[in-house]
């Protein structure tokens, strides 16, 4: 069809429709149907807010209010408006792809949020990670999802005090990491560096003690939740009770702690050990704490008598 002939379609229809009296009555009906819509929506989340809820059971449940009232004002305008449908197809089929392709962006945003409520791969409250910020989500709607921003292991995950919003139809784009989908637990590890001249297996065994005092009673909890989320996704089966891990690095011998913590429980659970670190190692007069430093070492006075040093008195 020529563009002018829709064009001349269009303002022929929109000048009937103009002078009718029926299209002032659907406009009346409809902008009372939105008034009494808004107006319902209000008084029922100002009678939910003086209700004894959670924040979280009344977030939700405001949510599913605004999405009813939303989803019954379409279809009532919608069926105010359908007489008028059939005379305006062409029409109407060429302006709505115009406005698919004028509003790309925000159609994009609803598919994503569609995704979300659908496939669900982060619900409220969940903590997670995209675009290079991590948060725990806040809010979801149409167009876009809140988090709740929070620092990263220099700052011990705690929050910022920022807000990040940002748009559904990043779900299709980026990629989302959900620390608490699933499997509640996340695995930690603490370095700890100690001298070469230190009793490094003695080392080893306090931190396995403290290690498995702080985190021990949780194994059994997390090999439970691994189980249930290994139902749904392809997890490895990876030991959950806590360990120590040696090796040799450039300043010393680092004895490395793993276990398994809530995934919001990783500074305090990083602070306790640390402070039992410190006063176990503080009455231990064979163990000393590794940092760089400078030293020079003479082969001839301190090293192996097979490799050059000293001989050893029989």
């Amino acid at each position: 069809m020529d563009p002018v002939e829709v064009v001349n379609d269009l303002a022929n229809e929109l000048s009937n429709m103009i002078g009718s009296t029926l299209l002032l009555q659907k406009l009346l009906v409809s902008g009372v149907m939105i008034l009494f819509l808004w107006w319902v929506r209000r008084f029922v989340v100002r009678l939910l807010g003086k209700q004894d809820l959670k924040a979280e059971a009344r977030y939700r449940w405001t949510k599913i209010i605004n999405y009813t009232v939303t989803i019954i004002g379409i279809f009532a305008v919608g069926a105010v408006w359908w007489s008028f449908v059939g005379s305006l197809a062409t029409v109407l089929a060429v302006v709505l792809a115009g406005l698919a392709i004028a509003l790309r962006e925000p159609i994009t945003n609803v598919a994503g949020w569609a995704f979300i409520m659908w496939r669900r791969p982060f619900v409220l409250g969940d903590r997670i990670e995209m675009a290079g910020v991590k948060g725990d989500v806040a809010d979801i709607n149409w167009f876009t999802f809140s988090l709740l921003e929070i620092g990263g292991l220099d700052m011990g995950r705690q929050p910022t005090g920022r807000v990040v919003h940002m748009p559904n139809s990043w779900v299709f784009s980026k990629f989302t990491a959900n620390e608490t989908q699933s499997f509640g637990f996340v695995w930690q590890e603490i370095q700890v560096v100690v001298t070469f001249e230190s009793n490094w297996r003695k080392a080893e065994s306090l931190l396995c003690e403290i290690v498995e005092k702080q985190a021990g009673e949780l194994a059994p909890a997390a090999r439970e939740s691994l189980n249930k989320a290994a139902a749904k996704l392809l997890i490895s089966s990876d030991p959950v009770e806590p360990d120590v891990y040696v090796r040799v690095v450039d300043i010393g011998v680092e004895l490395t702690m793993r276990l398994v913590t809530a995934a919001r429980k990783r500074r305090e659970v990083e602070q306790a050990i640390w402070i039992k670190v410190l006063d176990a190692f503080a009455q231990e007069p064979d163990i000393d704490f590794a940092y760089p430093t400078q030293r020079i070492y003479l082969n001839p006075q301190e090293g192996k008598p097979g490799v050059g040093g000293p001989a050893r008195p029989d």
